[in-house]
């Protein structure tokens, strides 16, 4: 028994534990638009904070924006997670439910599917769908549903090996042995032998493509909201840019105005100083006694301040750019939708499921009245 699970591998399938609640918290954040809030939001609160006029105000719209941030992330963070313990608990559950007859050694058991192996002998009954991969050793009247597996619904008769190779040389088509997994059986009972179990059925190896072609996938709107954030980033950047450049020429000719003013001004009060100083009198006119006690700013000295309110606007310009309200609505809106599908008792695993069913625009399906009452059950 230990030897046939090492050869050949057991029939559990497996499935990805339950992530921890903080890798939900960082796929969250690895949302583009996200990322683009957090990092505004700490510049808007370091230099609000710090350098502005009023510090003890102009921090809060960089927490505004964290705000806004931790409840996308928390509500995001919060629905996949429980949706996805919900879903390991329901096939934890069927799993368990499921029983069946087996000959192991000779000795009749009834064993969950789980605990099948290959060699062992099964006995299949009408309801039942197919643990494993199985060859037909003894039946009559055998027929499959494999619409689970085609989605075809019509049924697959299924003969013995023995009466496919008479048919064989006898030169006809015979159906086929093999029961896959994941069918269902609709009339007849039977002994079978199980040729191959877990992730090498043919369950297990659709379950296996499907999940390997699943990754990494974007839904349709978060490709669009990457885009956004792209366009708005760069739109944001090159006006704060445009918006930098234009304000440094004008700093820099009223600088040079400004000196040219300052250094003027300082000759004048040189001059009329050194009057005075000759005629003393002089001091009791109002327009001298001015000119001689001003006090004139040097340029150079504002030069600092003056540069960083140019930052701070700049900034300030990129900030505003960033729809901080784009990533709440979007979230909040998907998990309102998981809210009414589950009134509905309709489990949604992921929540950008939703948005994807929703932009679906061809839906094609088979004659079997599946999707002909536009209700979902």
């Amino acid at each position: 028994m230990e030897y046939r699970e090492n050869d050949f591998g057991s029939n559990r399938v497996f499935v990805e534990p339950v992530p921890p609640f903080c890798a939900y918290v960082w796929e969250a954040l690895e949302d583009l638009m996200i990322r683009i809030l957090i990092a505004a939001a700490i510049v808007q609160i370091v230099l609000g904070a710090t350098l502005s006029d009023d510090p003890g105000k102009d921090w809060v719209d960089g927490l505004s924006i964290i705000i806004a941030v931790v409840v996308v992330v928390c509500v995001g963070s919060i629905t996949n997670w429980q949706k996805e313990n919900k879903f390991h608990e329901l096939n934890d559950l069927q799993n368990q439910g499921t029983k069946y007859k087996v000959i192991r050694n000779g000795k009749p058991e009834d064993l969950v599917s789980d605990d099948l192996l290959v060699g062992d002998i099964i006995h299949i009954m009408v309801g039942d769908i197919m643990p494993a991969d199985l060859l037909l050793v003894e039946g009559n009247g055998i027929k499959m549903d494999e619409s689970s597996l085609t989605g075809e619904s019509d049924t697959m008769k299924k003969e013995t090996y023995q009466k496919c190779v008479e048919l064989l040389n006898k030169k006809m088509k015979p159906p086929s042995p093999l029961i896959l997994s994941g069918t269902n059986l609709v009339e007849g009972t039977g002994v079978a032998v199980v040729l191959a179990v877990g992730d090498h059925s043919q369950k297990g190896i659709i379950k296996r493509t499907v999940d390997n072609a699943q990754e990494n996938n974007q839904t349709p709107l978060e490709q669009k909201l990457n885009v956004i954030a792209e366009n708005i980033g760069w739109f944001g950047m090159g006006a704060g840019v445009v918006t930098l450049v234009a304000l440094f020429i004008r700093f820099g000719i009223q600088y040079v105005s400004d000196q040219k003013a300052y250094k003027q001004s300082s000759q004048m009060q040189s001059i009329v100083s050194a009057y005075a100083q000759n005629s003393p009198s002089s001091m009791d006119i109002p327009e001298i006694a001015a000119t001689i006690h001003a006090e004139f700013t040097n340029p150079k000295k504002n030069i600092s301040n003056q540069i960083l309110d140019i930052i701070l606007l700049c900034v300030s310009i990129i900030v505003v750019a960033i729809p901080e309200g784009l990533p709440l609505a979007v979230t909040l809106s998907l998990a309102f939708s998981i809210k009414k599908l589950m009134d509905q008792n309709n489990l949604v695993r992921k929540m950008h499921a939703c948005e994807t069913m929703g932009g679906a625009n061809y839906i094609c399906t088979d004659k079997t009245g599946t999707l002909t009452k536009n209700e979902m059950n």
